[in-house]
C-alpha cells in the first residue's frame, strides 16, 4: 500500500501497480512445478494469516489475486471481507462472484463460522491442485 486517504465519504486505498494476476499466470500455459508449490505455500500463508485474525475475504479468485515480477502472491480487493465475530450478527449473502461461492452462501446462511475459513481453504486447494497438475513440467 502507497497510500490510503479520505475524500467526503468516500476512503482510497492507493496501492503499487502490479501486472498479472493469478489468472493470467495459470492461463499463460505451463508453470514449473516448483513455482505452483510457492504460489500454494504463499496463498496458505496468507489465509493463515487473515484467518488467525477472524478475517474472511469472500471473495478469494484467481482475479484477486496478484503476482508480482518476483512471484509474490499478494491478496486484493477486501471489498466483502468481514470480520468474524461467531454467532453474534447476520453478514451479508451477497457476493459478486457467483461462481465463487462458498457453501453456506449457496446454502443461504446468514451467519459465519469457522466453517466458513474451512471451506475456503479447501477451495483453494482443490483449485491449484487441480489447475496445477494440469499445467506442471
Amino acid at each position: 500500500m502507497l497510500e490510503a486517504f479520505r475524500q467526503q465519504n468516500n476512503f482510497f486505498i492507493v496501492y503499487v501497480y502490479h501486472k498479472f494476476t493469478l489468472l493470467d499466470r495459470l492461463n499463460s500455459g505451463m508453470m514449473p512445478y516448483n513455482l505452483v508449490r510457492g504460489y500454494t505455500l504463499q496463498l496458505t500463508r496468507a489465509l493463515e494469516f487473515l484467518h488467525s485474525r477472524f478475517i474472511v475475504h469472500r471473495d478469494l479468485k484467481p482475479e484477486n489475486i496478484i503476482v508480482t515480477e518476483n512471484n509474490v502472491i499478494k491478496l486484493k480487493n477486501f471489498n466483502s471481507a468481514r470480520y468474524l465475530v461467531p454467532h453474534l450478527c447476520p453478514f451479508t449473502q451477497y457476493v459478486s462472484s457467483r461462481w465463487y461461492r462458498a457453501p453456506e452462501l449457496l446454502l443461504s446462511s446468514d451467519r459465519y463460522d469457522r466453517l466458513a475459513n474451512k471451506n475456503t481453504d479447501e477451495k483453494v486447494g482443490r483449485f491449484l491442485n487441480w489447475k496445477g497438475t494440469e499445467r506442471c513440467y
